[in-house]
């Protein structure tokens, strides 16, 4: 199950980005409304939007693509997977560094 990390700055470069779908823009804020720490199962994504899977996942990579999303995977002590955190507009350090500059 993803849990969910949210940084609202980034999440607010998301929605004012003319080269994100509005279906991404759309997929973000439903994942922001969930909640900080919130838990979300993959699996029930699709019922949260009129889409289907293939669609859901495709604005998973249109997010994650564009640098919106991260997914982490975490491990248990034992090194099996055990769950993902899914990180909503976290900058990288590079941006912050071309913003300061620029």
């Amino acid at each position: 199950m993803p849990t969910i990390s949210i940084y609202r700055a980034g999440y607010q470069r998301a929605v004012d980005d003319k080269h994100l779908s509005a279906a991404a823009k759309g997929f973000l804020t439903v994942l922001v409304a969930q909640g900080e720490g919130s838990t979300v199962r993959r699996v029930d994504l699709p019922a949260l939007f009129k889409e289907g899977a293939v669609s859901v996942q495709r604005l998973v990579q249109e997010t994650e693509d564009a640098g919106y999303l991260r997914r982490q995977k975490k491990r248990d002590n034992g090194g099996s997977f055990d769950y993902s955190v899914w990180t909503i507009g976290k900058p990288d350090i590079a941006d912050l560094n071309a913003r300061k500059e620029g």
